[in-house]
């Protein structure tokens, strides 16, 4: 960790995130493959624990939550 406001994301944790902001705003994955620029394959099997992403692709997929978040 670098510096007071860095946290370090976990594959856990951003699935937990992505997984309860599809259900709560009823998006489909590909929304996110879309935004993300990532595969839809990727998202799919990352929800499924299927797959573990690198903390540059957490990092994306983080930061487009939360965007998306503050314009609803």
């Amino acid at each position: 960790k670098k510096g007071g406001d860095n946290v370090e994301l976990s594959n856990e944790d951003i699935r937990y995130k992505l997984f309860e902001y599809l259900k709560k705003y009823g998006v489909k994955h590909t929304h996110i493959a879309e935004l993300t620029g990532l595969s839809d394959t990727t998202i799919c099997l990352f929800l499924q624990g299927q797959r573990y992403l690198s903390l540059p692709k957490l990092e994306i997929i983080n930061r487009v939550i939360q965007h998306d978040i503050k314009q609803m």
